[in-house]
């Protein structure tokens, strides 16, 4: 079971604070001294100052929380894309995936070279290296070598 007691340490603390705050609000009259004289502050006045501290409290924190939100989800984000690209790389080095991507593979690899545009090329290139170069390929085969370039 998760123990939740330091929620439950700044609960508590906080409650301890907003307590005091208001005995000693009620115990004691807050007086402000202006030049010439004496001003009482009134129960709902301090409050209302109160009120407005704890307002302006909340909203740099909502900031901060917000801050981190947004650096808490790009995190999120590339550790998400870290984690997905190594599970796939371990996939594919020696899973039964990679077997299967081989085997779509080759299947269209052979697809393309029994009737595609892969075919086409292919026969194009073989008959180049046939036709082309052909005195070389006589030379090499029956050991007749003339090239000036082995006798110096």
């Amino acid at each position: 079971m998760k123990s939740n007691s330091p929620a439950w340490i700044l609960i508590f603390g906080a409650g301890m604070v907003f307590g005091t705050m208001l005995a000693v609000t009620n115990i004691f009259e807050w007086k402000l001294v202006p030049e010439g004289g004496q001003v009482k502050m009134a129960y709902h006045e301090l409050i209302s100052i109160l009120l407005t501290g704890i307002g302006v409290i909340l909203a740099a924190l909502a900031l901060f929380i917000g801050a981190l939100a947004v650096w808490g989800y790009s995190q999120f984000q590339s550790m998400t894309r870290t984690a997905s690209g190594e599970h796939l790389e371990k996939l594919l080095k020696d899973g039964p995936f990679r077997k299967e991507v081989e085997h779509i593979i080759v299947k269209h690899v052979s697809a393309q070279i029994k009737d595609g545009p892969l075919r086409d090329i292919l026969v194009e290139r073989v008959d180049i290296l046939i036709h082309s170069n052909a005195e070389e390929r006589a030379d090499r085969d029956t050991g007749d070598d003339t090239d000036d370039s082995d006798i110096k």
